[in-house]
C-alpha cells in the first residue's frame, strides 16, 4: 500500500509513502563511496557513488526502500504481490537479488542513459537476503533529473516502461495503471486501493502549482503525498492498522532527503553533501518520530 511520485519544476523531486502495519526500525542511511558493498552473484562495481535513503540496516547491510545518489538518480521499491517473478541465476546475465537492485543501480549510474544500459542485461534472482528476511514481491520506479521509468520483473521477463506520468502504486502492473488513469482521470476515486491512489496522485500532481522556492516546492510535494496517505483506522491488515510510516521527498539537484513520519508531521532533512564523503562505514540517522509542535508564547 505505497505510492511514489516524480515531480519536476525548478528542481526535480522524487519520493514515496511507505504504508505498513508495522515497522522495521527504518532510518535515513548514507552509504558513502568508500563503503564496501558486496553482492551475492556479482563483483563490486568500479563506480561507487554515495547513496542516501531510507533503509533497515541488518548486520551492517542497508536494505533500502528508496534512495538517491549524488548525481540525482533516485529509485524506490514498491510492493507488487501476485505479479513479481524472480528467477534462478542465469549465465551471461547480470544477476542481482531484489534487495540489491537499488544499490546496484544507484552506486554506478549517473543518469538514465546509464540506468537503461544496466537494465539491458539484468536478471532479478530469487536469492533472499536471509531466512528471516525472505524476498518481497517488488517493482521499481527510477528517475534521474529529467525522466522516470518503471521496472517490473514478471513471468514474461524484465519489463521496462517509460513513466511520463511520474507515479507508481502497487498493483496492477504498470501498463494497466496507465490505462486506468486514462479512463478515470476525470472522476477522482476516494478509496485507498492502488488504482485509486495512482489516479489521484497523477491528477493532483498534474494540477499542482510549482513552488516559488525550495521550501514551497518541498511543502507542495508533501501536500500531494498527503492525498494518498494511510490514516490509522482506514485499513486493517493482520489485525493491525496500516499507516503511512513515513513519506519521503528527495531534491535530486541538491542531494537533500526530506521526510515526515506518521507520528511527526514536521519535515526533517538530511543533506548528503554535509556528511563525511570519505567514510568507509554507513552513516545513519534515526528517525525523528516525536511530534514537534511550535507553541506560541503569549506576551505578558
Amino acid at each position: 500500500m505505497c505510492t511514489a511520485i516524480f515531480l519536476k519544476n525548478k528542481n526535480s523531486y522524487f519520493g514515496r509513502t511507505l504504508d505498513l502495519e508495522y515497522g522495521y526500525d527504518e532510518q535515513v542511511v548514507i552509504t558513502p563511496k568508500n563503503y564496501k558493498f558486496t553482492f551475492r552473484h556479482e563483483k563490486t562495481p568500479r563506480r561507487l557513488f554515495p547513496v542516501i535513503g531510507m533503509a533497515t540496516v541488518v548486520n551492517g547491510y542497508p536494505l533500502y526502500y528508496d534512495a538517491m545518489n549524488n548525481h540525482g538518480v533516485a529509485m524506490a521499491a514498491l510492493n507488487f504481490p501476485g505479479n513479481a517473478e524472480y528467477f534462478a541465476e542465469k549465465k551471461d546475465f547480470t544477476n542481482i537479488a531484489p534487495f540489491e537492485f537499488i544499490p546496484w543501480i544507484l552506486r554506478r549510474c549517473k543518469n538514465m542513459t546509464d540506468v537503461r544500459e544496466q537494465l539491458k542485461n539484468i536478471n532479478i534472482t530469487d536469492t533472499p537476503f536471509s531466512a528471516r528476511y525472505p524476498n518481497t514481491p517488488l517493482h521499481w520506479i527510477i528517475a534521474d533529473k529529467k525522466e522516470a521509468i518503471t521496472v517490473e520483473s514478471t513471468a514474461g521477463g524484465l519489463m521496462i516502461y517509460d513513466n511520463s506520468i511520474g507515479v507508481l502504486a502497487n498493483n496492477p502492473p504498470f501498463y494497466l495503471q496507465q490505462l486506468n488513469v486514462t479512463d478515470n482521470i476525470s472522476t477522482l476515486p476516494g478509496d485507498f486501493e492502488s488504482p485509486s491512489r495512482f489516479t489521484r496522485a497523477a491528477y493532483i500532481k498534474s494540477k499542482s502549482v510549482p513552488g516559488k522556492n525550495e521550501t514551497d516546492s518541498v511543502t507542495q510535494f508533501f501536500h500531494i503525498m498527503d492525498t494518498v496517505s494511510q490514516v490509522e483506522g482506514i485499513n486493517v491488515k493482520n489485525g493491525k492498522y496500516v499507516t503511512t510510516r513515513y513519506t519521503s521527498c528527495m531534491n535530486q539537484h541538491k542531494g537533500i532527503y526530506y521526510y515526515t513520519t506518521y507520528e511527526n508531521r514536521q519535515i526533517s532533512a538530511v543533506d548528503i553533501n554535509k556528511t563525511k564523503p570519505d567514510s568507509k562505514t554507513l552513516i545513519t540517522f534515526p528517525l525523528v518520530n516525536k511530534q514537534q509542535i511550535f507553541l506560541h508564547c503569549v506576551n505578558k
